[in-house]
């Protein structure tokens, strides 16, 4: 471990879409995500974001920023890696955010958005504005084939047509695809909180995924992850859906059922209610591994002792990044940590390690965005027998 420490770890610079196309060329067949019992390969879910992102720049969407509000992950998911694949920054909006329209608009219009890709629960909530193209995306597309795909198409309530509302069904069996991803190193990941606005750069999601990926424990195989997170939020969109990404694993959600019928390697939970408000108690006991990107000592407590299973956890905040599974405040026998992305450090004569890590993430004061520093203290800790031990 002090060997590792005294070099720097070195992390490829490769986008979101590239680490899925990567990782989709070597996967073909295997399954990328299960939801709600029925599963999409990454060869079918990569066709997917190619046709998508030829429609959305066919429509405009190019070098701009398109809003994505979608409940469920694999409409999600091809949503977000088409619009940058066509070469936009991505504005992800979730319930929470749609409940107050003028709210919702007001953001939209200080962003400059001119597209909304959405699915019709929300759409359901907010007024069409004419000078906006909505795309409507719903759950079903993309986890059926052949002729019962195609039927269900046919058979769905649709929502009234206008001129600016297209549905993703329209156009995603099209072969068009964009072969070069318009890699521009300003592409951003944006959430909102309702009142400010936070920004990602694609890469810095990407480096710390892997970095998490290096010291997380390895699986012989291609790993399952469940998670009970929201993949529209930024702790979802990390755990949920890049660091299975990064493994070349699958990510489940929806049944509960699924934890019984598959060997899945990890479980993560956002605390302790995860588990008390889903009844999900009687599906831990097949569980390898249990994350928690929220530090809970009752969660600590009910997985190390009553179920005896391992646990990473960490401390974060719902819309911090590089907090995450921080092994300097939350250590625990046969865990190696994981040291994140942008950590300065340097160890004394007496393995007495000083830390100070800086936050990824840029807040929007209405023109730029500008880079935060969320932590500037310094934590020490002892390096006994290869384990970090908190001073």
């Amino acid at each position: 471990m002090l060997n590792f420490l005294k070099g720097p770890l070195k992390v490829p610079e490769i986008s979101i879409c590239e680490l899925f196309e990567r990782n989709a060329g070597v996967n073909k067949s295997q399954p990328f995500m299960i939801f709600r019992g029925k599963f999409i390969t990454y060869f079918k879910f990569s066709k997917y974001i190619n046709s998508m992102a030829y429609e959305l720049k066919a429509h405009g969407a190019y070098q701009n920023i398109v809003a994505v509000a979608i409940e469920n992950p694999p409409e999600f998911l091809i949503s977000v890696l088409a619009a940058m694949k066509a070469g936009n920054s991505v504005m992800i909006f979730n319930e929470d955010n749609l409940n107050n329209e003028e709210l919702f608009y007001f953001t939209v219009n200080k962003m400059n958005i001119k597209t909304v890709i959405i699915c019709s629960k929300y759409i359901k909530k907010i007024k069409i504005h004419d000078d906006l193209t909505y795309i409507v995306s719903d759950a079903g597309y993309f986890l059926t084939t052949g002729k019962s795909l195609i039927n269900s198409l046919k058979s769905r309530n649709r929502i009234k047509y206008v001129k600016n509302i297209l549905s993703l069904g329209d156009f995603i069996y099209s072969d068009n695809s964009i072969n070069e991803y318009a890699n521009n190193p300003n592409v951003k990941v944006i959430f909102t909180d309702g009142e400010n606005i936070f920004a990602f750069d694609d890469n810095d999601i990407t480096s710390e995924t892997i970095i998490i990926n290096y010291w997380m424990p390895k699986i012989d195989r291609r790993p399952y992850f469940y998670s009970t997170m929201p993949v529209n939020t930024p702790l979802g969109f990390l755990y949920g859906i890049m660091i299975p990404l990064s493994f070349s694993g699958t990510s489940l959600y929806g049944d509960l059922k699924l934890l019984k019928k598959i060997d899945v390697d990890f479980l993560i939970l956002d605390g302790i209610d995860s588990i008390n408000n889903m009844g999900m108690t009687s599906y831990l006991d097949d569980i390898r591994y249990f994350i928690s990107p929220n530090y809970d000592e009752k969660l600590y407590e009910k997985i190390l002792k009553e179920f005896k299973k391992g646990l990473i956890s960490g401390y974060s905040s719902n819309l911090l990044l590089t907090t995450h599974l921080n092994p300097f405040t939350d250590i625990r026998p046969g865990s190696m940590g994981m040291i994140l992305n942008n950590i300065n450090y340097k160890i004394d004569d007496d393995h007495i390690m000083y830390i100070n890590s800086p936050m990824a993430a840029g807040i929007f004061n209405g023109k730029e965005f500008i880079k935060h520093e969320w932590y500037s203290t310094y934590r020490m800790v002892k390096i006994i027998d290869d384990y970090f031990y908190p001073l």
